[in-house]
């Protein structure tokens, strides 16, 4: 079923994994080539002809951290390849964050034409609504919620069966939030209410929510917290910021 969509886990048969005491595969694999290969990373010419050259998909064939074609690339969507920190700039610090343009480009790194929004790394103050007193992280639940499809599981169920938002005890003491309690979060793209989580270890000036729920679940569905997200992207890996948010939160009624 998967080995169509992706070539690279035709190796991966009953048969080789069985015949393997610790049952895994080093992926890609070509049949015919003894072993496993490096690198990993495999160009088209490889897939079709298992006796292709080995080197990386790149200009030089060897592993590229700074060459002056990336640097070329990087400084179209207003950055450099070498290694500069930011973040985002929904947190209660400041730090050096991406200040977009309003003009959209044709990205440099796609091979087809893509429209993206560059910007430049700036670190100034950011001015802030003093009604969002508090950073939402998000990211992966316990491992009984690893993907939404484990919500049916009855493990899962008596586990981890609502959506869930962790507090500091500080933090909720002052809203007059107990554990259990239904607690709405906002932020400016929209709303959620989830169950408090009373819990020692978080930041009191945090909260975490994670990914997974969502309204469709047959059994106790909750809100997606992408409904809490932005939707502006990274110039470069055009990822959108799913970590850190400012945000409030309220007593929700019973």
């Amino acid at each position: 079923m998967l080995v169509t969509a992706t070539p690279d886990l035709a190796a991966a048969t009953t048969a080789e994994l069985t015949s393997r005491p610790n049952r895994t595969v080093r992926l890609p694999r070509f049949e015919g080539r003894p072993g496993e290969i490096d690198p990993v990373y495999v160009t088209e010419a490889m897939r079709l002809n298992p006796g292709a050259d080995l080197s990386y998909p790149t200009a030089s064939g060897k592993l590229e951290f700074w060459t002056p074609r990336l640097e070329q690339k990087f400084s179209v969507m207003g950055l450099s390849a070498l290694p500069e920190f930011y973040t985002e700039a929904e947190q209660l610090v400041d730090l050096p964050h991406i200040k977009y343009d309003e003009t959209a480009k044709v990205s440099s790194f796609f091979s087809e034409e893509t429209l993206v929004y560059p910007g430049h790394i700036v670190n100034e103050p950011v001015t802030r609504d003093a009604a969002f007193d508090t950073e939402l992280v998000t990211g992966r639940p316990a491992a009984p919620h690893f993907h939404s499809w484990t919500h049916y599981y009855w493990q899962a169920q008596e586990m981890w069966p609502e959506l869930y938002c962790q507090i500091h005890p500080r933090k909720a003491a002052t809203l007059d939030i107990r554990d259990g309690d239904p607690v709405s979060v906002i932020t400016e793209n929209g709303r959620i209410t989830q169950r408090a989580w009373i819990h020692r270890g978080i930041r009191p000036n945090c909260i975490f929510i994670p990914i997974g729920w969502d309204e469709q679940q047959p059994y106790h569905p909750g809100a997606s917290v992408n409904h809490l997200t932005g939707i502006r992207l990274d110039p470069v890996s055009q990822q959108a910021n799913l970590k850190t948010h400012l945000c409030r939160l309220e007593k929700a009624a019973q």
